[in-house]
């Protein structure tokens, strides 16, 4: 794909696994975290002919229960995958890390209500925050601090704000229309 051009494509091998609720683009190609706890490796940078073939990345299933509707991250770091879930009617992010072929939680840090976890950043030590204002905000792997408004708030009439990313410096944030006939925006600071 070139820059500034979209493709639509399939993953193959994640039918029947559930929603897709998160996904990381690392080096290594995309890996995608369904409803059902699986996460799935799809090799390669880009889909080959409309198609990204995945693979089941751990039999360990992460443990979200049936109809989970919280809110997650995925990343990957040289040590392994790790997810952050932010559980129903939770005020609190908890860490799970892929050990020995299963996820366990390594930590459990209190967020604001409106935050839900959003990204990682590519070295997995910081998790960026999307709030439902558009403010992003950093939680620091390492001491569990938060640091505030990584990007200010910003208002746009019709959208809510779903996901931020951040690569180097630069925050991306998607806002997706509430009305079928509005664009999504996405906005990079």
């Amino acid at each position: 794909l070139g820059s500034g051009e979209t493709k639509a494509f399939t993953l193959r091998g994640v039918a029947g696994a559930g929603s897709i609720l998160a996904a990381s683009f690392q080096e290594s190609g995309l890996k995608v975290l369904t409803s059902t706890g699986s996460v799935f490796d799809c090799a390669g940078a880009v889909p080959v002919d409309g198609k990204w073939k995945c693979k089941v990345a751990s039999e360990a299933k992460l443990p979200l229960g049936k109809n989970f509707a919280g809110s997650v991250a995925l990343g990957e770091t040289a040590t392994g995958i790790q997810v952050a879930v932010r559980f129903p009617e939770e005020d609190s992010v908890v860490i799970f890390k892929l050990v020995s072929g299963s996820f366990v939680p390594v930590g459990e840090v209190r967020i604001p209500t409106d935050a839900q976890p959003s990204s990682f950043s590519s070295e997995g030590q910081e998790l960026l925050l999307m709030h439902a204002d558009g403010k992003v905000s950093t939680l620091d792997m390492t001491t569990g601090s938060i640091v505030e408004a990584k990007v200010n708030s910003g208002s746009l009439l019709g959208h809510s704000w779903t996901a931020a990313c951040s690569r180097g410096d630069q925050v991306a944030r998607l806002a997706v229309a509430k009305a079928a006939d509005t664009p999504a925006k996405l906005m990079i600071a």
